[in-house]
Order: structure tokens, then sequence, then C-alpha cells
């Protein structure tokens, strides 16, 4: 009996746990309407949507602002607010739900804090005034469709470390001329640039290994396509217009594909530059602290240096205080300058 009601206590103990951690960290914001100017304060996560509790009144709404201590947007927070034009957010968020601002048609432009490392599907989706956008350099992950039918969007930085350009996040996106892929990125998604009709030409860097289906299809001013690794591998035929150029390392994976969907290819060559040699020189002492002792001596002056700034000792100061002692303070040396100087009395007149 006492073993039944332990474990009982336990079950019941764990139910409440579970069912407390999710209000703990999504716990519902306060908020105020103002003037136009939604005001969301609290801390942690706001919770996911159906229906915000401010929707009712989202034709009133023409400025959002995210206090400090938010550190997430919740799904569908501001979906369908046609009327907002700027929103404010904190250093504290981290990441922006799916639906965030959807539909927000009235939004030129939004300043993304740095802290931001996760955007979610359809975050700013048919956001069809937004002009252009700065995603954190840290930013990890951007979900798909998340600028889907923007189709004012003429510029666009993307975050250094992404490893995917996932399925239609460029969809529709018909003022989009230019775009520069980061190093590092993996792959490109099916419809990731469909329709993307003002994009001249593109260049995929080597990290780059696969291409999904209809990926640029639709493009219907893409010219030029360079694709740097030889090995890339494509989903379907559909996936650049038929009035492109692949530019490409010849006897690839990509020439291939190029001549199986009909695209004209044009061959890069590889020119490989070496690097002028330093001059050596013929002094003795010279030689041997640029070569082999040089790089010694640096790497024992840096371990040095770490080792002095584990105890709290800048070693600027310590080498300026050594060479005091050594060659005397500069106000010294003036005196023994004037003490040299000074002649010595004549004696007989």
């Amino acid at each position: 009996m006492n073993i039944l009601k332990k474990t009982t206590a336990i079950l019941l103990a764990v139910l409440m746990l579970a069912f407390a951690v999710p209000f703990a960290f999504a716990a519902e914001p306060n908020w105020t309407l103002e003037n136009g100017v939604l005001t969301i304060s609290g801390t942690g996560k706001m919770p996911n949507y159906v229906d915000a509790p401010w929707k009712r009144s989202a034709r009133e709404i023409r400025s959002i602002v995210i206090g400090d201590g938010i550190t997430s947007i919740g799904g569908k927070a501001f979906i369908g607010c046609a009327n907002v034009q700027s929103v404010s957010l904190p250093d504290t968020l981290t990441s922006i739900g799916d639906d965030a601002f959807s539909g927000c048609v009235s939004l030129a432009g939004i300043s993304l804090p740095d802290s931001v490392k996760t955007f979610g599907k359809r975050a700013f989706d048919g956001c069809t005034s937004l002009q252009a956008i700065v995603f954190p350099a840290n930013a990890k992950t951007l979900d798909a469709q998340i600028l889907r039918g923007c189709t004012a969007l003429s510029s666009v930085t993307l975050p250094e470390k992404i490893k995917a350009i996932n399925m239609a996040t460029f969809y529709g996106c018909t003022a989009l001329a230019s775009i520069d892929i980061p190093e590092g990125v993996v792959s490109i998604g099916a419809n990731a640039f469909q329709g993307c009709t003002a994009l001249g030409q593109i260049v995929l860097p080597f990290t780059v290994a696969s291409i999904g289906n209809a990926a640029f299809y639709g493009c219907t001013s893409l010219t030029d396509v360079t694709i740097l690794n030889p090995d890339c591998s494509f989903s379907g035929k559909q996936i650049f217009p038929e009035t492109v150029t692949i530019h490409a390392l010849g006897d690839s994976n990509v020439e291939a594909f190029a001549a199986n969907a009909g695209l004209q290819f044009e061959p890069m060559t590889l020119e490989i530059v070496e690097p002028e040699p330093e001059p050596i020189s013929r002094d003795p002492a010279t030689f041997l602290m640029t070569g082999f002792l040089g790089k010694l001596m640096n790497r024992i002056k840096a371990f040095y240096n770490k080792f002095l700034k584990l105890f709290g000792i800048k070693p600027e100061k310590l080498y300026a205080a050594l060479d005091e002692l050594q060659n005397g303070t500069p106000e010294e040396e003036e005196e023994e300058t004037t003490e040299s100087t000074q002649t010595a009395p004549i004696r007989g007149f």
C-alpha cells in the first residue's frame, strides 16, 4: 500500500512538473495598445498563438515594440497585422517563430538584433513592402518559405553560418536582382529562388553539394550560373530556365547535368597563381630571425604573454617597465645630458 502511495505521488509530481514547465517558459506576456503602438513586455518566451489576444485590434496597430527580457516571438504572433510599419526588437531575443510577421504587408524594413539565432517557417512570408533585410551573422537557421512572396525585396544579407537555403525561401521575390551565397551553404532547397524574375546571375560556392527541383525555375532574367563544386548533385531537370548558361569545371557531374537538361555549358579553367617567394637576406642575423628561429621566438613570446595575462599582468606595461630599468626614463636621460654639457669653471681668471 505504501509503495502504491509513493508511486502515485511521484507520478503526480512528474505530471505537475510537465505542465508547469511550458507555462513557466511560455507565459502570456503583458501588452498594451496605445495610439497605434503595440508594446509587449515580460520575460522569457512568448507562446505560439492560434489567435493572439491583440488580433481583434490588428488593423489599429502601426508599430510593434518588444521589450527587453522577451527571448522568443511566438508563432503567428503578428500574422496579418497589415498596417504595421515598424518593429523594434530587443537584444534579449534569440528566435522568431513560424508565421510571426507573415502578411505584414506594410512593413518596409526591420532591424534584427545580433542575438537572434533561429527564424521559423514563413516568418516574413508575404511582407510585400519589405525592401531589405540583414540577417545576423551568427544566425544558424532560416527555415522554409521565410521570405516567400516578398515582392519588393531587393537586398538580402544572409548569415555566414547557415548550411542550407531551404525550400521556397525566396519564392516569388521578383525584385531580387542579386544575392551572395555564403561559403558553407551545403544545399539549395526545392523552389528556393523560383520566380525571382529580376535575378541576373549567381555564383554557388564550392560547399554547395546539392540543388533541389525547380530551385531557379522561372528566373526569366537569369543568364549565368557558376557552380564551383564539380560534384554537385541535382534533383530534377527543371532546376534552371532554358536560357541559362552553366559555368563549371569540364568533365564533371555539373557538365553531365547541363547536357541532360539541354542547357548551354561553358567549362571553367583553374588558374593557379604561385605566390612570389620572399627575398632571402644575406645577413645571417636577419635570416635567422625571419626564418625558423624568428617563428620560434614569436611563439615563445605569445606563450609568455598568455602566461602573464593569467596573473593579471599586462605584457606591454611589463615590457615598458623593463625598458625603463635598462635604459632609464626620459627624465633621467635628460638630466644626464644636462650634467654632461655643463662647462667646468676655468681657473686663473
